[in-house]
C-alpha cells in the first residue's frame, strides 16, 4: 500500500537520519519516502521472492534504473 508518508514527512524534522520501512511495492514507493524526508528507505520484503519449489530468489534494480529514479 507503499509507505506511510506523512509519517516520514513529520518525523524527517528530527535531527536524526530518518529510515523509512515497511510498505515498499515499487521503486516509485522508495522515491517518495526519500522526497517526503527520509534518509534511507529499507525494502527487504520487496526484493525477495518465493519460487515456486520454496527457494527464496533475490532481486534488485539495476544501476541505471536508481540512477534515472533519482535523476528525475
Amino acid at each position: 500500500h507503499g509507505m506511510d508518508l506523512e509519517l516520514v514527512q513529520e518525523v524527517s524534522t528530527l535531527p536524526v537520519p530518518i529510515i523509512a520501512t515497511g510498505g515498499v511495492g515499487s521503486l516509485s514507493d522508495i522515491k517518495a519516502a526519500v522526497d517526503a524526508g527520509a534518509s534511507a528507505v529499507a525494502a527487504g520484503a520487496f526484493f525477495v521472492f518465493h519460487g515456486p519449489h520454496r527457494a527464496v530468489l533475490i532481486t534488485y534494480p539495476n544501476y541505471l534504473e536508481l540512477e534515472d529514479l533519482f535523476n528525475n
